[in-house]
């Protein structure tokens, strides 16, 4: 579609009698490659004003872009969504460890520290279908150190 279309006034006329404003029609068929038909024709979208919500929000320390995507993505009540409280991340680390065991402890990330590994090194060796034990416990190997490592295995 694009500039190949031109919107005439009787377009803009239809439109307005079906409550779409010439912005709205101009946007749609020229920055969303909408047809001219459902341009003048599609009614808009509803917003929903949420703003008296922003105040308890604010009361149960919850973020406003939190608040909109509890609404609008999850689709959750907007009382719901401003009265519950967020998960520290140490309470979804907890979840997660119920929901999948194979998650680390804090045993694990000493082990880690000590070992001087990343999360993304254990993660790689337990893809690889090392045990979460052997992929913590075992020294990254650096350079010159593979054939070394081989021959001790």
């Amino acid at each position: 579609m694009g500039w190949q279309v031109y919107i005439t006034d009787e377009d803009y006329a239809i439109a307005a009698k079906n409550g779409i404003s010439k912005n709205a029609v101009w946007q749609r068929v020229y920055n969303s490659n909408w047809s001219k038909e459902d341009a003048i024709t599609k009614p808009l979208l509803k917003r929903r004003n949420h703003r008296q919500w922003e105040v308890v929000c604010k009361q149960n320390g919850i973020r406003w872009n939190t608040f909109l995507q509890r609404v609008n993505t999850y689709g959750w009540t907007p009382e719901k969504a401003a009265t519950t409280p967020t998960r520290t991340k140490h309470e979804v680390m907890e979840e997660a460890r119920k929901a999948n065991p194979s998650i680390l402890t804090e045993r694990h990330l000493e082990l880690m520290k000590k070992n001087g590994l990343c999360k993304g090194t254990v993660f790689s060796r337990k893809f690889r279908g090392w045990t979460i034990e052997r992929a913590v416990s075992t020294p990254p190997m650096h350079a010159g150190n593979g054939a070394k490592m081989k021959k001790s295995v």
